[in-house]
């Protein structure tokens, strides 16, 4: 059977935890659940770039811009890049829950729509890593990237992934 949106957002409701991960190819029905937690993707063929700040590819994009705060993060480590492949989204928080931007992207990334060739948007107004927390303690942490869990970003040690990763899950 197929689980629906209103199941997921259900038992968040009922005080259970929910991890979301998107990706440049989301479709309509994971868009929705996103926006159930008040989180919009970029929309349908759009992938993040940065000429900067990037891994060996424009699409394969690195920021430092996270903030190793308590609870999100613990500061064991110092602070490292994170690799990330994916779309961007953006935080519309319409619903009564505490939202977080856990991870934006650095001042040179952007989203661009390959069908069109324009740049949708730019900068640190772009969300790579949101958390949410409802009112019942219900957390949910939703993500743009699949790559972001990936062996290869995970194993990469000049990178925080791993670090991070294991901090969000334990959130």
């Amino acid at each position: 059977s197929k689980i629906k949106t209103r199941d997921i957002i259900q038992y968040f409701d009922e005080g259970g935890n929910v991890i979301v991960i998107g990706d440049v190819d989301t479709s309509f029905s994971y868009r929705k659940l996103f926006y159930a937690f008040g989180v919009e993707l970029d929309e349908l063929g759009t992938q993040l770039k940065d000429h900067f700040n990037n891994h060996e590819s424009s699409t394969l994009i690195t920021t430092l811009n996270y903030e190793t705060i308590s609870p999100f993060f613990s500061q064991n480590e110092g602070k490292h890049p994170l690799l990330y492949r994916g779309i961007g989204m953006n935080l519309v928080n319409y619903e009564n829950y505490q939202l977080y931007n856990l991870i934006k992207a650095e001042p040179t990334t952007f989203s661009k729509n390959y069908k069109t060739g324009q740049a949708i948007r730019a900068g640190t107004t772009i969300t790579l890593a949101a958390g949410v927390q409802g009112l019942n303690n219900a957390r949910a942490l939703l993500v743009g990237s699949l790559h972001f869990f990936s062996n290869e970003a995970l194993s990469q040690s000049s990178y925080g992934n791993k670090n991070v990763v294991v901090d969000l899950l334990r959130w």
